[in-house]
């Protein structure tokens, strides 16, 4: 089972699609931008997914992770998607950058296809 951080305080209504993709797969803990170091220092988490509409800068937020936990999954979820947002995010080491699904299930294969994705290239 895999642990999933959620970074930023997301609408109930897409954290509960988002907790309904990710049960198959594992755990989900939601924190606030504020608490993220803390919270990563607390559990060993597979995935972050950062809302970008909940975080002043996420390719900040992805650049501060990634120094730290080179191999941590980051996702960045957007409800405006925007190539400028997801090449700045990639580029500052984003695993990848997504609209927030609504559909359970394609989140769930999306989510379930980026942790295979990574398990595989770390092997």
């Amino acid at each position: 089972m895999i642990r999933f951080l959620l970074v930023g305080n997301s609408r109930q209504s897409w954290l509960g699609v988002l907790n309904d993709a990710i049960k198959p797969l594992g755990e989900l803990d939601v924190c606030r931008e504020a608490d993220t170091f803390a919270q990563i220092e607390k559990a060993n988490y597979g995935v972050v997914v950062i809302d970008a509409g909940e975080v002043d800068h996420p390719e900040d937020l992805v650049l501060r992770l990634r120094s730290q936990r080179p191999l941590l999954r980051i996702i960045v979820v957007t409800s405006a998607p925007a190539w400028q947002l997801a090449r700045r995010v990639l580029l500052s080491g984003a695993t990848d950058c997504i609209n927030k699904y609504a559909d359970k299930k394609r989140l769930s294969a999306f989510l379930s296809d980026t942790v295979d994705r990574a398990n595989s290239v770390s092997l």
